[in-house]
């Protein structure tokens, strides 16, 4: 990236002050123990290290993709409970 490293960017995400983080996957080719030590600090969600499979990246993007409409749909029906109640008072 031009300006922003990949770690720039996870640095960037983790200060930010958001409700839902974005799932974050790391593909490097360096395998330092010092780079595999300031992403474990960073807390991405899946890190592979190059050369990789890409079924296994096919799955954990799957994987991440259920997940997050699994949150997504228990986050709408939790929201909506409220309103559920609120309509079952006025009647």
């Amino acid at each position: 990236m031009p300006y922003l490293d990949g770690i720039g960017v996870l640095e960037r995400l983790k200060a930010l002050d958001l409700p839902r983080h974005p799932k974050v996957i790391v593909i490097t080719a360096f395998g330092t123990d010092r780079l595999i030590s300031r992403l474990q600090a960073l807390d991405p969600d899946y890190f592979m290290i190059k050369p990789f499979r890409l079924q296994v990246l096919v799955d954990r993007i799957r994987q991440f993709s259920t997940e997050d409409r699994a949150q997504s749909t228990a986050e709408l029906a939790a929201a909506a409970e409220p309103s559920v109640r609120h309509k079952q008072k006025n009647h």
